[in-house]
């Protein structure tokens, strides 16, 4: 994929098709603007690779990358006259890069400059994102963001038309002070953040950020923010409630602070098992849309989406506890607009838990366990004892859908 990639961006390039754009950042600290080839530009954007067309259609205009192997997104984007905030995917900490090997930075950093030199002149680059919370897990982040600040000094003099970025989990003072004592020369302070998206760029800047500030990741609460079952299973929200957090970040994060915040990146527009499949996508796996799709295209238009996604208000089950093959009835509430159909699910409560959204496998289905059809069904547990999950889907057939979930456990 790489290989074709780079063959298409080398006739792109070659037949003088495009040429580079021009990214600037000019004004001072509370009145920063970003301009593309000299018009204003906001971020509206998404971690994106699938569903690119409902992208456009809702009013997106950048995608984020995270690495090389994404590099054909650069086609697609350009193709669809979208812009790419691209990642070069330096090495974390939490998986053994020594920060402090000054050979290994070296080679790293010959390594990233050479990406650079290679996919500059891409129409569709935006910016360079250097490396994805390099932070998390790291008992001293001061190495790496040395490393991350020399990165970004050379960049300026190898591509001056593109402004680069440090991208953390969340921010703290100590993390600010850090960015800013090692890592003076990166352009902007991407972001990644859920339960406190709304008030992360005010934190930063109260910390004593001054450059400008992208939203890197936001969405629904995250999997460690959200209450817990007896047995540590995380509650996880409605769709419908999930879209009312993504609207709420980027009110409060994005649209209240256009002077020092030049947009946000929704996360996932796609599909993705992380603690359960639901839980971050704003599709399904099967293709419809959730109401986060609904959320996003309403606060970038400034206007109500025509056909939203249908509603789950809640899902009953009568306990949280159940003796092994105890037979119960489940209950989705519909809100408005209702599902036309339904389909449940009981899995194994997933046990491959892994840090900083690294791939998970999808738990087991449990096989036979439903019986009926419809907002109402019976759940029959296996005689296993253990940590399970209950799923329902609601669909509108006009290929959007609602989801809801909640932990069980059988003893």
């Amino acid at each position: 994929m790489r290989r074709v990639a780079a063959l298409a961006l080398a006739g792109l390039i070659a037949a003088g098709a495009a040429q580079a754009a021009q990214v600037k950042i000019s004004g001072a600290p509370g009145d920063w603007k970003l301009t593309v080839d000299g018009q204003p530009f906001r971020i509206q954007g998404a971690s994106a690779f699938e569903h690119i067309d409902a992208f456009v259609a809702a009013g997106g205009n950048t995608l984020r990358t995270y690495g090389a192997e994404h590099e054909m997104m650069l086609d697609q984007a350009q193709a669809k006259g979208l812009k790419v905030i691209f990642g070069l995917d330096l090495a974390k900490p939490r998986k053994g890069f020594d920060y402090r090997d000054a050979a290994a930075v070296a080679a790293q950093e010959a390594a990233m400059l050479a990406e650079v030199a290679r996919l500059k002149h891409h129409p569709a680059l935006l910016a360079w994102a250097l490396g994805n919370e390099l932070d998390l897990a790291a008992a001293d982040v001061g190495p790496a963001f040395r490393a991350i600040g020399r990165l970004a000094r050379a960049i300026r003099t190898a591509d001056p038309d593109h402004p680069t970025m440090i991208v953390v989990a969340e921010v703290t003072p100590e993390k600010i002070a850090a960015i800013n004592a090692a890592a003076p020369e990166v352009d902007i302070l991407g972001i990644n953040a859920y339960g406190g998206a709304g008030s992360a760029p005010a934190r930063a800047i109260a910390a004593g950020w001054t450059r400008p500030i992208v939203l890197t990741e936001f969405g629904p609460l995250g999997h460690w923010e959200t209450g817990m079952s007896p047995w540590g299973a995380p509650y996880e929200p409605t769709s419908a409630a999930k879209a009312q957090f993504y609207r709420q970040s980027w009110n409060q994060a994005v649209a209240e602070r256009p002077g020092s915040v030049l947009g946000g990146i929704a996360f996932l527009w796609g599909a993705k098992q992380e603690t359960t499949s639901t839980w971050y996508g704003m599709f399904l796996s099967s293709g419809e849309r959730l109401a986060a799709v609904d959320a996003m295209r309403s606060v970038w238009s400034g206007a109500p989406v025509p056909d939203p996604a249908p509603v789950i208000q809640r899902l009953e089950i009568g306990g949280p506890q159940f003796a092994p093959e105890h037979r119960f009835e489940a209950t989705a509430i519909a809100g408005e607009p209702a599902p036309t159909r339904w389909r449940w699910e009981l899995r194994e409560e997933s046990r491959d838990r892994k840090t900083g959204g690294d791939p998970e496998a999808e738990p087991p289905l449990v096989a036979d366990a439903i019986g009926g059809s419809g907002a109402r069904v019976t759940v029959t547990l296996p005689a296993k004892p253990g940590a399970y999950r209950l799923f329902v889907f609601g669909y509108d057939g006009r290929g959007a859908a609602a989801t809801a979930n909640l932990p069980l456990e059988v003893r």
